[in-house]
């Protein structure tokens, strides 16, 4: 996820220290709104986990960068397109 000076993105690792395999999803942020960004990516994975999850494969929609008529869900915006995924 990005916006005009930050980066965030998702990080995988094993946990530590356990007999089963395990890992932890985390969130590296950069630039100065570092904290806010990383906040808003966390809350879309606590989303996904909770209503997400069980629903099915995600679909994708490509709609015009200057659509007004784009319904809510989790947006890509892309030099001439909005990415829509539900």
């Amino acid at each position: 996820m990005w916006n005009d000076d930050c980066l965030a993105y998702l990080t995988l690792r094993q946990v530590p220290q356990t007999t089963q395999e395990r890992y932890e999803l985390g969130v590296i942020a950069h630039g100065p709104g570092r904290e806010r960004l990383a906040a808003d990516l966390a809350d879309v994975v606590v989303r996904f986990d909770r209503e997400g999850r069980s629903v099915g494969q995600p679909v994708v929609r490509a709609y015009r960068r200057d659509a007004r008529d784009v319904p809510d869900g989790v947006t890509i915006d892309k030099p001439s397109v909005r990415l829509l995924i539900t």
